[in-house]
């Protein structure tokens, strides 16, 4: 019984999981937008603030871009804290 209900959230997890394609396309995105002139100010912003660092930027643009192609946060932010 316990087997049935953990293939199941497995199912359910991969049919709510961006495609293949569409993570690439969320890779190049960020790839792009991440050497922006307003991302590289945010970047540098960021670094010379007490309150906040680099990784914090990237935080938001990922985010942003989960959004863009309306990607299930839950899943997409499965691994991060």
């Amino acid at each position: 019984m316990a087997t049935d209900n953990l293939a199941e959230t497995n199912r359910q997890r991969e049919s709510e999981r961006p495609s293949d394609v569409v993570l690439v396309m969320m890779l190049r995105r960020e790839a792009e937008l991440r050497v922006s002139s307003e991302i590289q100010e945010a970047i540098e912003k960021a670094e010379r603030s007490a309150n906040s660092e680099w990784m914090d930027v990237i935080d938001m643009l990922q985010r942003s871009i989960v959004r863009e192609f309306n990607a299930n946060q839950k899943i997409a932010f499965a691994g991060s804290a």
